[in-house]
Order: C-alpha cells, then structure tokens, then sequence
C-alpha cells in the first residue's frame, strides 16, 4: 500500500467500485508468491549449486505445508496492509516487526527455542503453525493439526482484515482524513 500511496495510484485503488478486500488479497498472494519462490529456488541451489539434499519424509505433505505458509503469510500481509491505508506511517510498524517477525513464525529457529515468555505471541501468527506443519513433515510427523490451526488463524485475520478495511475507509471517508498521497 505505501507503494501505491507514492505511486499515486492509492486513490484510485480505495476509489474503486469493489471491496478494498478484492483489491488487497490478490496482491499480497502475488507478494506471498515471491516467498514460495525463493523457497524452490534455496532447494534447488542447495541441491544443484551445493549437492546438498533436503531429508523429506513426505514430499506433498511439506510442500502443502510450504503453500500454506505461504497463503497465510498473505492473509497476514492483508491484515496488516488495511492499516496502511488509513495510517499513513503503518509501513514503519511493519517494517520494524518483520525480522522478530521471522523469529516468532519459526522461519529461522524453532519457536521451542524462544524465551517462555515470549512463545504465546507466536502462537497468533499463522506461519507459525505452517512452519511446524513443515517440520512435522519434513520429519514424518502428522502435519494436520498444525494445518487445520494454521488455516483458522489466516482466515480469522483476513475476516477482521475484511472487516476492518471497511470501516477505517468508511471512517477516513466520513471524517475527510484519508491520507492517500
């Protein structure tokens, strides 16, 4: 959205005859999409480049894991985009929050791995429970129910992302305080 925003073309997007929700899901999936990418890409140069192998207990089960990480970590992307468009400086709190970001979601290390204190606020992240569903798979493991909590928590935050993107347009229509350019 900030983007969009120094493009110039914020406006037309919160302006359009559709939802703000038929305009932001697609482009955060296409985001998202670059993720899944670099992911196939690391296994490959891991493989080709390295002659390294990846251990993979069941192959569809982590790749499903994988494209679960990914569809929920745009679903995320949609929560966090809406308050870009009513909050002109939103992309500052994004950004601060995408390295610990990748800490709490066990991209880098295990959530297990963390401080006591600190792993419930990982449970709020979808990603989390993707990456789990991964490892579950990677390591033969059941990677279902970490699959059915990841699903959960993405949509409930692209329902409140859905529901929140109307009201704070709505909101910023209503009190002349969009700021889009």
């Amino acid at each position: 959205m900030t983007r969009e925003r120094w493009a110039g073309t914020l406006e037309l997007v919160v302006a359009a005859p559709i939802s703000l929700t038929r305009v932001l899901v697609p482009t955060t999936m296409a985001l998202s999409t670059i993720g899944l990418y670099c992911v196939v890409a690391t296994i490959l140069w891991m493989r080709w480049v390295f002659d390294l192998r990846l251990e993979v207990a069941s192959w569809p089960l982590f790749v499903l894991g994988v494209l679960m990480a990914g569809l929920s970590l745009a679903l995320f992307g949609f929560f966090l985009s809406v308050t870009a468009v009513r909050y002109r400086t939103s992309w500052a709190l994004g950004a601060a929050l995408e390295y610990p970001g990748w800490l709490l979601c066990g991209f880098l290390i295990p959530v297990s791995s963390l401080p006591v204190w600190i792993q419930p606020l990982s449970w709020a992240i979808p990603t989390t429970w993707a990456m789990d569903a991964v490892r579950e798979a990677a390591s033969g493991g059941s990677p279902w129910a970490d699959l059915g909590v990841c699903a959960a928590i993405g949509l409930a935050y692209a329902a409140l992302a859905a529901y929140l993107g109307r009201r704070l347009v709505d909101s910023a229509r209503r009190n002349a305080t969009l700021a889009l350019t």
